[in-house]
């Protein structure tokens, strides 16, 4: 089935099986064609909408209580509910499942090594394929604990976010290099990927790290090629970038990124406006897929640098950027900022926590960071800079945020 096929039928049932869009998709009843142009002027879906009307999200043909439900993160200081079914949960796995195929042929009979947003229970480690390792409160206790478990195993793999993989793979320096050859495989999700993670994690592990860009309301985006490309999961959703006039924009052409999921029919979600910022660009890669590829160019949407000037967003990526410069400012393997996370507390005030290893010249650093931080504001902002032993987590995702607005 081609992909306008695909998102003609998740949009034709979705208007006469699902309330919210019965209502609102009177523009698709006119009359039976299909076609993108009919498509894009569907309007866009929000989390806020979704929050507002959950239940009449829900189709008609399914039944609530025989759903399952997920929790999204809340990276915008609220979580979301979202309904599958369990064959609808079992095509999301599918769809990524292949994908990890594609590194390792033996993956689905190695067990994995889980980081999710629970506190630590000694029953996370017990029993089946699975060994969940909380993601809040994260210490030497709970890795030790850990290692009791995969002690026994002769070969694992690793999901979840670069920030919690850096820690473990810090933890294992330390006190586990015996145990780094049974780790065969590490997928990384949920957090924005710097270059000193990705570094430090492929030098420490010595296997196969992947990028995987998926959320909890569609599971599996974009999974990364052998050529280091996220090309679009594109049986599984329909991926469109949005300019700042609201139209579809051009490949190379940075946006929002708006979704479309083309196998959930119990809460069918259409144009959903996910809040990351990317752009499309056309495979030509030798991997031999075709699907888009997509480049993520920054954190959400709702998660911009303010300032005086309403009109005026500024994309918080830059922060990785001012700390890569930096580090090479540093220049040298033993000394280097290791976390980092920026707090806007006002429109000209912003907390600098700076994680460091070594005896770093923290006025240098400061002076260069307020430096550059300045140039690219275009105007001279006030920075309180505090070097804590430990960056703290997300309370509600136990994920690791690098930009925090307060305005």
């Amino acid at each position: 089935m081609i992909l306008d096929d695909r998102i003609e039928k998740i949009v034709t049932y979705a208007s006469n099986h699902v309330p919210y869009y019965k209502k609102e998709y009177e523009i698709f009843k006119i009359n039976n064609t299909f076609n993108k142009k009919k498509f894009t002027s569907l309007p866009f879906l929000d989390k806020n909408i979704l929050r507002k009307n959950l239940d009449s999200f829900l189709s008609t043909e399914y039944k609530k209580k025989e759903l399952f439900n997920e929790m999204t993160s809340g990276s915008t200081g609220q979580s979301l509910i979202i309904y599958k079914s369990r064959l609808e949960r079992a095509k999301a796995g599918y769809e990524l499942w292949n994908s990890r195929r594609k590194w390792v042929n033996n993956i689905l009979l190695l067990p994995m090594v889980k980081f999710s947003a629970r506190e630590f229970n000694d029953s996370n480690i017990n029993g089946g394929n699975i060994i969940n390792i909380p993601l809040i409160n994260l210490n030497e206790k709970v890795f030790e604990k850990i290692f009791e478990k995969i002690s026994k195993i002769n070969h694992l793999w690793i999901f979840g976010p670069p920030s919690a993989v850096y820690k473990l793979g810090q933890y294992c320096v330390r006190f586990k290099q015996d145990q780094l050859k049974k780790i065969k495989f590490i997928e990384l999700s949920g957090e924005i990927l710097l270059p000193l993670h990705l570094q430090k994690i492929k030098e420490v592990f010595n296997c196969p790290v992947v990028n995987q860009y998926g959320s909890k309301e569609f599971w599996g985006i974009a999974y990364e090629c052998k050529n280091g490309k996220q090309h679009i999961l594109d049986n599984h959703v329909y991926v469109e970038i949005i300019n700042e006039q609201g139209n579809p924009a051009t490949y190379g052409e940075i946006g929002e990124v708006v979704i479309t999921g083309l196998q959930q029919f119990s809460m069918p979600l259409i144009r959903y406006r996910i809040g990351d910022r990317a752009r499309l660009i056309k495979s030509d890669c030798v991997c031999g897929n075709n699907a888009d590829i997509i480049e993520i160019v920054g954190g959400r949407t709702t998660d911009y640098i303010k300032t005086k000037i309403p009109d005026n967003c500024y994309n918080p990526v830059v922060f990785c950027v001012f700390v890569e410069k930096l580090n090479d400012l540093i220049g040298s393997h033993d000394r280097y900022i290791e976390q980092f996370q920026i707090i806007q507390k006002s429109l000209m005030n912003f907390e600098i926590n700076l994680t460091t290893k070594g005896n770093i010249d923290k006025p240098i650093i400061e002076r260069k960071f307020q430096e550059m931080f300045s140039n690219y504001l275009g105007t001279k902002i006030l920075l309180n800079f505090k070097y804590p032993e430990q960056i703290p987590q997300d309370n509600l995702s136990g994920k690791y945020k690098y930009f925090i607005s307060q305005v």
